[in-house]
């Protein structure tokens, strides 16, 4: 099996401090860690959470189009289609196709899960 190396968490402000919203983040964060090698260098970005797609949402849906495309045989911009068209990611009242940046919340997160579901025909978890 393939292993994504990106991890997207949800937190919260509580007390002062940074704290996990849920378990299952503070799980998933304690597996990436497990799989990170020694003395590997890690990159972390931070978006504060609104109605609107995140720079890390649309960060993440690049990624994986990117990894999708590699195994699929297609490129970039085919794979990026096909990833809108499945989650239905139209311009209201037209044929053409939203860019990721006038995304909501919910429609880049249909996007992520239509790369979750092409990634398993591949063997590849984009879940972390």
């Amino acid at each position: 099996e393939k292993w994504l190396t990106m991890l997207t968490l949800k937190m919260t402000k509580h007390n002062g401090k940074i704290i996990y919203k849920n378990d299952s983040d503070k799980l998933r964060y304690r597996l990436f860690v497990d799989k990170l090698k020694e003395g590997q260098d890690l990159e972390f970005f931070v978006d504060v959470v609104s109605k609107k797609a995140s720079t890390a949402q649309i960060t993440k849906v690049h990624t994986c189009i990117r990894l999708l495309a590699g195994e699929a045989g297609y490129t970039f911009d085919e794979m990026k289609s096909i990833v809108k068209e499945k989650a239905g990611l139209y311009i209201e009242g037209e044929e053409d196709l939203k860019s990721f940046a006038h995304c909501s919340k919910d429609e880049i997160s249909m996007a992520i899960e239509v790369c979750n579901e092409i990634g398993r025909d591949f063997n590849m978890d984009f879940t972390q």
